[in-house]
């Protein structure tokens, strides 16, 4: 892979930065359709390049977003502003957004510990405080009726697939019927994807959350989605009392409603049915992906009363 652009083309990039003067350009990150990211030197340290090659208004503002969230110590990367005070410079039909550099980052999801599970939910339900008086434009991805119709989308294809992943489907389209939230209920941003392989963890806290994509529903949608952090890595082991942790610490930092607590099990249910959705089948190449299929399995063998025993309810 190559560097995107020649020493003079990033010299002149940096004059619209406080930043300092180039140095050299360091490993290549990312190269692929969405984006370019990679690690310049400047005479003040390293910084992580990235360039933008698909870009739209949700992109800009997730990019703002982040930026209002770290200047509230909300623990997440610092994004450099351009010398006139904006997220992004646009170089030459280049969109290049500048932000700090992450030694070691790892975009591997991981299994979490009780205390990191702490602060993992303790951190989305201040997400979720701290974001719902913005005043941002709804996306639709990662919302109820965006899962609904991906669904929608895989039952009429279900034939393609075996009898056992046909009953997956079936299932899935059966439940995300019944798995509606009330308007009146906690309305909030969400992170749609807020999730081990999502987060850096330091000592056991939240260090940075990273790879941002937002939008607005009911957080219902949201904090429980994140409850897959209770699963292995390889999602063949549920781990009860991590699920009970994440319920204390996020109803600790945000109060859940009657109505919520008394949900829980279809939150969860809503969670796992989500990734199904995005990641149990591709409907061009008909693989399954084994991952999905086994927290799908283990879902479809729980029933409220099990789920609730398990947080004891």
């Amino acid at each position: 892979m190559n560097n995107i652009s020649s020493i003079n083309g990033i010299k002149e990039i940096l004059d619209q930065y406080n930043i300092g003067q180039f140095q050299s350009f360091w490993n290549i990150k990312k190269d692929d359709e969405n984006s370019f990211g990679q690690i310049i030197e400047t005479n003040q340290g390293f910084f992580f390049m990235k360039v933008l090659r698909r870009f739209d208004e949700w992109i800009l503002q997730s990019i703002k977003i982040a930026h209002e969230l770290y200047e509230q110590y909300f623990p997440t990367y610092k994004t450099y502003l351009t010398k006139d005070g904006k997220v992004f410079l646009n170089y030459k039909n280049k969109n290049i957004v500048f932000y700090e550099y992450i030694k070691n980052l790892e975009w591997e999801w991981k299994d979490l510990n009780v205390q990191e599970i702490h602060d993992f939910a303790r951190i989305l339900a201040r997400f979720h405080k701290l974001t719902k008086s913005l005043e941002i434009q709804s996306t639709t991805a990662g919302t109820y009726q965006n899962i609904k119709l991906l669904i929608d989308e895989i039952y009429k294809k279900r034939a393609l697939f075996n009898q056992e992943i046909q009953n997956i489907i079936s299932y899935m389209n059966t439940e995300i019927v019944w798995l509606i939230c009330p308007e009146k209920e906690y309305i909030t941003w969400f992170y749609s994807e807020y999730n081990p392989g999502h987060v850096m963890f330091e000592d056991n806290k939240v260090k940075y959350v990273i790879d941002w994509d937002i939008g607005k529903e009911n957080a219902f949608y949201d904090y429980w989605s994140s409850m897959v952090a209770c699963f292995s890595v390889d999602w063949t082991k549920f781990y009860p009392e991590k699920l009970k942790e994440f319920i204390s610490a996020y109803n600790e930092e945000r109060s859940l409603s009657d109505w919520e607590k008394t949900n829980l099990f279809e939150s969860f249910k809503f969670g796992v049915i989500k990734y199904g959705a995005w990641r149990l089948v591709d409907l061009e190449t008909k693989e399954v992906n084994p991952h999905q299929l086994n927290k799908l399995k283990y879902l479809m063998n729980l029933d409220k009363k099990e789920f609730n025993d398990m947080i004891n309810l």
